[in-house]
């Protein structure tokens, strides 16, 4: 779909609810839920590079019966050289991490675990120039970040320290969300600031020194109360934000999702479309580069 609402491509048979959709280089990795399936397509050309059962059933040694592992954690992207390999990553909720190759067969390999545990509650990673970037912590509003090379297999030992620091405490003790995304090549926080306050807002910040964990604040964003969350997708060339804007509060049951603009220089958003009602449990945002599709 692009972002006039208008349907530009349909791929059969990866649909279904609890869908986790990410792209890299033009290619989209759509995962199937917590059953560890995973497709990854060519959108331009139709093709479907790599297909990886939904159901994959294990043999326990401990008890007289099989058990399916529960995957609750699901990152893909492109190592640096020299491989410069697509690889998938998902994380147990046994605490184990395995890596698929784009090329190998879908084959899962067992690698080295998370040095911290990942919560499944703290939305997709982003992968970034070689690494994929984890949210780490219990609380929706911890803002450290673990870091997997996708080249190496290996886990960094020490988190990224998020921008908390910057932020005097009874301003952080406001924030209800934290999420990451990626925003023009670059990785992206969004802290959302819902609680204890009667100016919700959305502030968005930019990581621009990794070794040091230095973060610098780009856009503070006044958010309708109905809004639970702004998702950075493009810095468009004249300036404008384009967003994904999810409202409804509740997030057990969120009732809809929006493409906004927003514009620094009056600091206001305007929509963009609006997607169909009945797509709001089962839509991912991918960035999708074939005249200007989302």
């Amino acid at each position: 779909m692009d972002m006039n609402g208008n349907v530009v491509r349909v791929f059969k048979g990866m649909g279904g609810s609890g869908i986790v959709c990410t792209s890299v280089d033009g290619l989209i990795c759509i995962t199937g839920g917590s059953s560890g399936g995973a497709h990854v397509l060519d959108p331009t050309t139709g093709k479907m590079l790599m297909f990886c059962s939904k159901i994959e059933v294990r043999a326990h040694d401990k008890y007289p019966y099989i058990v399916t592992p529960y995957f609750s954690t699901f990152g893909f992207g492109r190592a640096t050289s020299p491989s410069s390999a697509y690889k998938a990553v998902r994380l147990s909720d046994a605490g184990a991490c395995e890596v698929l190759t784009l090329g190998d067969g879908p084959r899962w390999r067992l690698t080295h675990p998370p040095p911290r545990v990942v919560p499944s509650n703290r939305g997709s990673p982003v992968s970034i120039r070689g690494v994929i970037y984890f949210l780490v912590g219990k609380e929706l509003f911890h803002d450290s970040l673990l870091c997997f090379d996708l080249e190496s297999e290996q886990w960094e030992k020490q988190p990224i320290e998020g921008p908390r620091k910057l932020v005097p405490d009874e301003e952080w003790k406001k924030t209800s969300l934290v999420r990451v995304t990626e925003l023009n090549g670059d990785l992206c926080m969004i802290q959302s600031l819902l609680q204890m306050t009667v100016n919700p807002r959305a502030t968005i910040w930019l990581l621009i020194n990794l070794g040091s964990s230095t973060w610098m604040k780009m856009y503070t964003i006044k958010m309708a109360p109905s809004t639970c969350l702004y998702t950075p997708l493009m810095l468009r060339d004249d300036g404008k934000l384009l967003l994904h804007c999810t409202t409804g509060c509740n997030y057990d049951d969120v009732e809809s999702l929006v493409l906004q603009l927003y514009d620094p220089s009056t600091e206001t958003c305007s929509d963009v479309t609006k997607m169909p009602q009945n797509f709001i449990k089962r839509i991912g945002i991918c960035r999708w580069s074939l005249n200007s599709h989302v």
